[in-house]
């Protein structure tokens, strides 16, 4: 509105200054002029802006609080932004519940082993029955350590033909009597302090100790150990302590991961150990 004022001034001055008697009129009708393009237009005399209200401040503008304590533009600090809390850490599963090693009685066994093969090898310090159809194949492992594994050939659907195993296990050779392997905290420093590639838990453990008992008259601790490094220990396994030798025998889930077939073994892993007997 301003400058369209302006043209509108350029053009008629020379009139006004003929038709109101010179240079002062010219000047009180511009000042009024001024004075009114100023209230259109929204600025102030001489084109400031306006200067805002106390109600509404202008976009930007720091808060600051009246009195003399505060003094006018200094803005309030923003808070220091604090580092994100790190992740919690996955809650463990839960332990399986170990399976009961019961023994059946001498006549229990007696009738179910009838037909049993019967297995002793003096070097390795080991007596017992097995299922005939069943095969004993025995592999060294390390100069201290050796495998036995009781087996049979058969045809598996999905990976064609397999050794389906009836018990596993490692034989070590002791040089001398070891007081780790009497008490459960015992028995989990010797299993951590195996030499890699002698251990039988990947990455050595660690194992869980369930229970102490007695196997073919040697002490015996049921352990639960893990199936894959970093895993918690879930399946379960038996460590018996002789005096020359320390048998670790898989049973059950650490042999067979289908359930189903955990279980209809399992019977026939406990009459298995009540023939067993460590005689060195």
């Amino acid at each position: 509105g301003f400058l369209s004022l302006l043209s509108i001034l350029g053009a008629g001055v020379g009139k006004i200054i003929r038709r109101q008697g010179g240079v002062r009129a010219f000047s009180r009708w511009f000042m009024g002029a001024l004075l009114m393009a100023g209230l259109l237009s929204g600025c102030g005399p001489l084109g400031e802006a306006p200067w805002p209200s106390e109600e509404t401040p202008p976009p930007g503008t720091p808060a600051a609080a009246s009195g003399l304590e505060q003094p006018v533009g200094v803005v309030t600090p923003s808070p220091t932004p604090t580092a994100p809390k790190p992740p919690a850490p996955p809650t463990p599963g839960p332990v399986p519940t170990p399976r009961p090693l019961i023994l059946p009685s001498a006549e229990e066994v007696r009738k179910q082993t009838a037909h049993w093969k019967v297995f002793e090898d003096p070097e390795l310090g080991l007596r017992f029955r097995y299922p005939a159809e069943y095969e004993i194949r025995i592999q060294p492992i390390s100069r201290q350590q050796g495998g036995l594994s009781i087996d049979r050939p058969t045809l598996d659907p999905h990976w064609g033909e397999i050794r389906e195993i009836f018990i596993g296990m490692r034989v070590f050779l002791l040089e001398g009597k070891d007081p780790r392997l009497t008490t459960p905290e015992g028995l989990e420093t010797w299993v951590r302090e195996l030499p890699e590639g002698e251990n039988p838990i990947p990455g050595g453990g660690p194992i869980r100790v369930v229970e102490k008992l007695q196997v073919g008259g040697r002490p015996a601790f049921v352990i639960q150990e893990p199936l894959w490094p970093g895993d918690s220990p879930k399946v379960q396994s038996l460590i018996v302590i002789g005096k020359e030798r320390v048998l670790w025998i898989s049973l059950g889930d650490t042999m067979y991961l289908n359930p189903e077939r955990a279980e209809k073994l399992w019977p026939q892993q406990m009459i298995w150990l009540a023939t067993l007997e460590v005689i060195r």
